[in-house]
């Protein structure tokens, strides 16, 4: 829940933080959104500067597991869109997507 919270830029950071965490990659989030809630997880997507769309799912106690989006249907998990109305941050304007970038 904490992640409606953020601003574009801390939101950004957190995610990109999670997904280095996993050990995979993303130079710098172009975007960010929540996309649903999945049983007892908020479903959030972190479109990276390489164009990789990475779906995070965080739950409760604040641990997240990172897939790519591409994946998901193929495994059973929900698909990437964004519903209508559920737009957690529509994304991070030039100033914020530098910052993300060089930290």
């Amino acid at each position: 829940q904490w992640l409606f919270d953020l601003n574009d830029l801390d939101r950004a950071i957190a995610l990109k933080r999670a997904i280095s965490a996993q050990g995979l990659r993303c130079d710098g989030i172009v975007s960010t959104r929540y996309v649903t809630r999945y049983k007892d997880m908020d479903m959030w997507t972190a479109t990276c500067s390489d164009e990789r769309k990475w779906a995070l799912f965080v739950s409760a106690s604040d641990s997240v597991q990172v897939r790519l989006c591409a994946d998901n249907e193929k495994i059973g998990l929900p698909a990437c869109a964004v519903q209508p109305a559920t737009e957690g941050g529509t994304g991070l304007n030039e100033n914020t997507v530098n910052l993300v970038n060089s930290g």
